[in-house]
């Protein structure tokens, strides 16, 4: 049976007090997040404090190396859209998002 939204959330939340090492934890959460939603990649992204930056905090789905080698400005692409409107934006083909 799939999880609820708060069962997911509470699982997400356990998921990063209980994982030692924050880039698996991030990598089990995202995971989680992914199944959830049925998508076959999922990916979080953080705002570097330095560089003003969205970088790659977690992925389920990419080439784990990929964490913290991906970065994008804050008005780049759909994530940066989401992150300068603060909104969901979900689409189905992102080639066709101005």
């Amino acid at each position: 049976m799939p999880l609820g939204d708060y069962e997911v959330l509470k699982k997400v939340s356990r998921i990063i007090a209980e994982t030692p090492d924050s880039r698996d934890g991030l990598r089990l959460a995202v995971q989680c997040i992914a199944e959830r939603i049925n998508a076959d990649a999922c990916s979080l992204l953080v705002l570097d404090s330095a560089s003003r930056n969205l970088v790659m905090a977690g992925t389920y789905g990419l080439e784990q190396e990929t964490v913290g080698s991906i970065s994008l400005a804050p008005d780049q692409g759909i994530t940066g859209f989401a992150f300068g409107t603060r909104t969901i934006v979900n689409v189905a083909d992102k080639r066709q998002h101005p």
